[in-house]
């Protein structure tokens, strides 16, 4: 792969050493896939390897070669990684080029910045999640989520010397189980992790809990059941999916926890005393309800077991082993709620197994039975619930591509089961002006919204644009609205291929024209709209604001 980088660039620096006027064509067939047009400048990008891009820009009057980027890392391609704007608000055209999209809509660029004195751009500082940069009061936001979508930043800064200086900074939780909203909490607040361990296949076994006292696990505390007293931990090694302390008490080593790590989570590990006796240890997950005690185990990796314990003489009265699917991606800390789940009075818990977008969660409720005094697995299941105890009923919301469509359920319980009342279903409206909107959209749930495509015209003294969103149904229709226009006209699907879409457009009651849209990805990069009278019109995907 690299003697094929090196032999392509040398290709292409033959062309540029040779030529005043560059043939666009035939550098795209030594391997420049895409040519974006900026105000004075050409930029052509070519992807000689999975993990770079070459850029190679061009005075956009001469034709001539300004100045290549080698080896750029980047893993997006094609059109929707290139954006233009200005970025240190000095006036003048710079570009960006996205590096990646990662979970959550986090997206990651790099930004080259034009210097008017050396009539070059360079690769500056300014880096971060989803910035968006604001001309007007001349800002940068960034907003990074993290943890399915559980917690996110967001942070204002200015810049000065070509870099950002931070101004603010606010961090948000999700509060699932109360309000359904995220809350504020201090950015440098960090939360200490505790986690519970027990001994096995000891004659009388021992438990100890270890807190976890900084967020990067590199001090912690130690403490045995019965004892009052804590013993100091010091890391002496973390890897990927291992972290040794070693436990210090008097100013010395007293002995070694070796612990294994799951989604950085500890799980299982070793305790090895300084006389060398070893001890193999297991993680437990404790949570209190009213009258009882209950224990999270896990025996075996992905299997969870669940004890319940009587509160006052300590005694095991039940232990829950079938747990349906939950093969869990929650392991310990984040797993175990308690709360009435059937609004009967009586305090119960549940058990989270796996997360997903969003803050989508899925969890097993179990309920309590006053007769026979013990818990049972429930059918009480969905994404993300909440539990309303004053009107008791119950709310579903589950987000989905990235937060761009949105549903929420109302259920009340009956017979220990979630019994549906009503349901709405929301899409988000990406651009931010009076034309298409910046806020949750209700839709008809039978008819929500599977593509949405944003076009513009290309060539024209006054280009438009318009917006084509695909409707699910069978047959599945679609509707197209131009910017500016408060109505819609409805699209009939005439023929649905892997790379190509043509829609009919009805105004009337009659064909008033037809869309043919090329297909990358799921996406449509360009195409054509032949209005009734023959005439036609290039469309090519326009740029988000």
């Amino acid at each position: 792969m690299r003697g094929y980088f090196i032999l392509f660039a040398a290709c292409v620096s033959a062309l540029f050493a040779n030529a005043s006027e560059i043939d666009f064509d035939a550098l795209k067939a030594k391997g420049a896939n895409e040519i974006f047009e900026m105000k004075n400048h050409l930029v052509a990008l070519s992807y000689p390897s999975n993990e770079y891009v070459q850029i190679n820009i061009f005075d956009k009057s001469s034709k001539k070669h300004i100045q290549t980027f080698d080896n750029v890392e980047g893993k997006c391609k094609y059109e929707e990684c290139f954006e233009k704007g200005d970025y240190n608000f000095d006036g003048i055209e710079d570009f960006s080029l996205a590096n990646a999209n990662r979970a959550f809509g986090n997206g990651y660029g790099r930004y080259f910045l034009y210097n008017p004195k050396d009539k070059k751009f360079f690769l500056s500082d300014i880096s971060g999640s989803n910035l968006k940069f604001d001309h007007k009061n001349k800002i940068v936001y960034e907003t990074n989520r993290r943890y399915a979508g559980s917690s996110f930043r967001s942070a204002t800064y200015k810049i000065a010397n070509n870099k950002m200086v931070k101004l603010e900074e606010r961090c948000y939780k999700y509060d699932r189980w109360k309000s359904g909203e995220y809350v504020e909490y201090d950015c440098d607040t960090y939360t200490p992790i505790t986690i519970y361990l027990e001994s096995t296949r000891l004659e009388k076994n021992f438990e100890l809990q270890i807190r976890i006292t900084d967020e990067n696990f590199t001090k912690g505390e130690a403490q045995y059941k019965g004892q009052k007293e804590s013993i100091e931990l010091k890391l002496k090694e973390k890897k990927e999916y291992s972290i040794v302390f070693e436990e210090i008490y008097k100013g010395a080593v007293n002995g070694t926890y070796a612990l294994d790590l799951y989604d950085n989570e500890i799980v299982d590990g070793s305790y090895t005393r300084k006389d060398g006796k070893k001890f193999d240890l297991k993680a437990v997950e404790v949570l209190e309800i009213e009258n009882y005690i209950v224990a999270l185990s896990y025996p075996s990796m992905g299997n969870p077991l669940v004890d319940v314990f009587d509160k006052s003489t300590g005694k095991r009265i039940q232990t829950l082993k079938e747990l349906g699917d939950s093969e869990s991606m929650c392991y310990y800390g984040k797993c175990f709620e308690k709360g009435d789940y059937n609004f009967d009075g009586f305090e119960e818990f549940s058990l989270t197994y796996a997360y997903g977008t969003l803050s989508n969660s899925l969890s097993h409720y179990f309920l309590y039975d006053p007769k026979g005094k013990k818990f049972f697995l429930s059918d009480i299941s969905g994404v993300s619930l909440w539990f309303d105890q004053e009107n008791k009923i119950v709310h579903e919301t589950n987000s989905c591509c990235a937060g761009y469509s949105l549903e929420k359920t109302i259920y009340k319980i009956v017979d220990n089961k979630l019994v549906w009342i009503e349901e709405h279903c929301y899409k988000y409206e990406l651009r931010n002006d009076d034309s298409w909107g910046d806020e949750y959209a209700e839709h008809d749930c039978e008819t929500s919204v599977s593509e949405t495509y944003y076009l513009e015209s290309v060539g024209l003294e006054k280009n438009f644009e318009l917006r084509i969103r695909i409707l699910s149904g069978n047959p599945p229709k679609g509707e197209a609205q131009y910017r500016g226009q408060k109505e819609s006209m409805q699209l009939n699907i005439r023929e649905n291929g892997k790379d190509k879409i043509v829609f009919e457009e009805i105004y009337k009651g009659t064909v008033n024209g037809t869309y043919t849209l090329n297909l990358s990805d799921g996406n449509a990069v360009d195409g054509v709209y032949t209005r009734k009278d023959g005439k036609k019109f290039e469309l090519k995907a326009a740029k988000l604001d």
